[in-house]
């Protein structure tokens, strides 16, 4: 026999990642592009060098990955329980 989980816990970890997405989606230009900048620093440490056209719109390419990863955790987070 399979145990019911309560719906505030099966809420829960959804609702907590929403209100990371809209802490995220309040920052200004310029507080999200320096956290660009540090994310590609961070990558061109470890050795992963953009070049050509991903090099030209390195941010762009981050922020809409960025996007596509926080809206599929957000899924997962729905699906989970």
């Amino acid at each position: 026999m399979q145990k019911r989980v309560p719906l505030a816990l099966t809420l829960l970890p959804a609702l907590l990642f929403m209100v990371v997405i809209f802490l995220f989606s309040h920052q200004t230009g310029s507080e999200s592009g320096r956290l660009t900048k540090l994310v590609l620093a961070w990558l061109a440490e470890r050795g992963i060098v953009l070049e050509g056209w991903f090099r030209e719109n390195a941010g762009l390419v981050l922020r809409n990955v960025a996007h596509m990863v926080e809206y599929g955790i957000l899924l997962w987070c729905w699906l989970w329980p």
